[in-house]
């Protein structure tokens, strides 16, 4: 009922990275309805495709939504697939990888840049209303 699997790819980056391992664990088809939203699953489809992404429950609806925390929406866009299209479901228990993310990189770069264009939206805002109003 568990399984150790490899990762390949960067859809699920910065959270998991290319060549980390997580270990998973089979789900009963009757635990399925239960799944909480916005957890990690190896999900497996009728074609013998695993998936490993961020899952919305949709199941009374018939369907489940697979997401990529990659934030490149345009090169992994989210994606359905109906109950009839999955033959198994594992739920990630664990993750560890030799890998270590630069999160400065990722996050604080990122964080100062953003600070570095509010602080020029505002300069432009301040000379052209020097009253602030």
């Amino acid at each position: 009922t568990y399984l150790c699997v490899k990762i390949k790819g960067i859809s699920m980056s910065p959270t998991f990275q290319d060549g980390g391992y997580v270990i998973i664990r089979l789900l009963d088809r009757g635990e399925w309805a239960k799944m909480p939203d916005e957890r990690v699953f190896c999900v497996v489809d009728t074609d013998g495709k695993a998936y490993l992404k961020r899952v919305k429950n949709r199941f009374k609806q018939g369907f489940i939504v697979l997401r990529s925390d990659n934030p490149d929406n345009a090169t992994y866009p989210s994606f359905n697939l109906e109950t009839n299209e999955i033959m198994a479901i594992w739920y990630v228990e664990w993750y560890f990888s030799a890998k270590m993310p630069n999160i400065h990189d990722q996050f604080y770069t990122r964080l100062q840049q953003l600070e570095d264009r509010v602080d020029e939206l505002s300069g432009k805002q301040l000379k052209s209303n020097p009253k602030g109003k």
